[in-house]
């Protein structure tokens, strides 16, 4: 199991900050670097007011060489139903993995807060990979790789995520 934990401050006010980084996901795919391309499947405004976007993503980047015979290019590829609520300056999010969706979890919350006349945004969340008979693998071969692949997925996260925020915020995005 990876973790999640990221915490950034900026600058802005945090209404500021979640109505640039969380109104759109339209070409937000150029803000993150290890993402090739995101197709927006559906958006709708729920009762509440909570703004729920559903996502396929296209991720790119080399995979470790260990992760290699099981996990390929074509596998960097996920649905992700998000919720934005603008009340709470919260972001849920819920990733369905396009391969072994029941044995890949992963999910979490980003929470905008003020901080020193600014912002504090914290991202929390949790990556778990369940072992899968893989093309005949043995079990343990199949474990080492996820210890492996949980990291430099996380990893992978934790760069676009950061960066989305940092970018989106240096562009003026409305």
């Amino acid at each position: 199991m990876y973790n999640i934990a990221i915490k950034e401050k900026f600058s802005c006010p945090p209404a500021e900050l979640f109505s640039k980084a969380a109104v759109d996901y339209e070409g937000a795919e150029k803000f993150m670097p290890n993402i090739e391309k995101i197709d927006i499947l559906s958006k709708e405004t729920l009762e509440d007011g909570v703004e729920k976007i559903t996502a396929r993503f296209h991720a790119r980047s080399v995979i470790p060489e260990i992760a290699r015979p099981l996990l390929k290019p074509e596998m960097l590829t996920w649905m992700e139903e998000i919720w934005c609520d603008s009340k709470n300056l919260t972001i849920k999010w819920n990733v369905i993995s396009d391969y072994m969706p029941d044995n890949v979890h992963c999910g979490g919350e980003t929470r905008i807060s003020e901080h020193d006349g600014g912002s504090l945004l914290e991202i929390s969340g949790v990556l778990d990979i369940k072992p899968a008979p893989l093309f005949g693998a043995p079990e343990f071969i199949v474990k080492k790789v996820i210890e492996v692949v949980e990291p430099f997925i996380g990893g992978m996260i934790r760069q676009n995520v950061r960066r989305y925020f940092i970018k989106v915020l240096s562009a003026g995005r409305p």
